[in-house]
């Protein structure tokens, strides 16, 4: 049972460095354009033409748009598991609460609410 925590606190520790590396990457990547994942980064794998005169097929628009969506899917994949979403809905009832508490003393007041 124990090796089974340290092993389970290990992968949470490795998977916590992964996706800080990743949203690191991401920024890096959309500065300078070189490697688009963590792993091209850790291998040094860049995408290059095999002539250097051939002829580019699609559009630069197309290929950033491209680019910025992959970039924007990696830094939500690496974000979205960090965030506490229990939490999130404990505020939004508290939220939610103090509204409708708010509403139903303003109609008690206000004759025209009602």
């Amino acid at each position: 049972d124990d090796y089974r925590y340290i092993v389970n606190k290990w992968l949470d520790t490795l998977e916590k460095i992964w996706s800080a590396a990743q949203v690191l990457n991401l920024f890096v990547f959309l500065y300078n354009g070189k490697y688009r994942s963590v792993l091209d980064r850790i291998l040094f794998l860049r995408l290059v033409y095999d002539k250097a005169e051939g002829g580019r097929n699609v559009a630069f628009e197309f290929i950033n748009q491209q680019l910025l969506y992959d970039g924007f899917s990696e830094m939500l994949i690496a974000l979205l598991p960090m965030i506490d979403w229990a939490r999130i809905q404990r505020a939004g009832l508290r939220l939610q609460a103090i509204i409708f508490s708010l509403f139903s003393t303003l109609r008690k007041k206000l004759p025209v609410l009602t």
